[in-house]
């Protein structure tokens, strides 16, 4: 969750979100969100018509013209996700951050564009978690996908924007030029 503090400063996208949510979950905003993105697709980016499963933990691209992305985007790319169901976890024995990311099986399409994003920032051979988890209140069975990548400066640089005591919250106004429509597509 994120803490807002409310000062002369907020940004207007946020007031606007808060209006959103009045009606709607965040998560259902989220998602839809995301499938629209991932539908009309403007930027390019490649989705799963590039993509083959070839076991639970292994995708193949046949597109050899993915988009590599240069620092700026990647930061938007951080952020976007961040806003949204991206987190970042700092160890005690390390002084850098990691950036994990989960999502429902339902979303498959969408964690697997991302996890080839990250890919430069996994360990070599480093493949994603497919685990299912019982929830105790709806008795029902839910599938997640999760990654994490290794610990670098780059995710410690938001880290220390995005948390405070741990908690996430939202970060200081001069991270919101990085509130671009690529940061808005994931």
């Amino acid at each position: 969750m994120f803490t807002i503090g409310m000062d002369g400063n907020t940004p207007k996208i946020f007031i606007i979100i808060l209006v959103m949510l009045i009606n709607c979950e965040l998560k259902e905003i989220i998602f839809k969100f995301k499938s629209f993105i991932l539908k009309i697709n403007p930027l390019k980016i490649p989705i799963s018509d590039n993509l083959s499963v070839i076991s639970d933990n292994q995708i193949l691209t046949t597109d050899k013209n993915i988009k590599v992305f240069n620092d700026k985007e990647i930061k938007e790319i951080i952020f976007g996700c961040l806003l949204g169901d991206g987190s970042l976890e700092k160890s005690v024995k390390s002084k850098n951050a990691r950036f994990k990311f989960s999502q429902s099986l339902k979303a498959k399409e969408y964690f697997l564009h991302l996890f080839l994003l990250f890919k430069p920032y996994f360990t070599e051979n480093y493949n994603y978690a497919n685990y299912n988890h019982l929830d105790k209140r709806t008795n029902k069975t839910y599938s997640t996908l999760s990654f994490s990548t290794k610990a670098l400066p780059l995710f410690t640089e938001f880290y220390d924007q995005f948390y405070l005591n741990n908690n996430k919250i939202i970060p200081n106004q001069e991270y919101f030029n990085l509130l671009t429509p690529l940061a808005l597509a994931h």
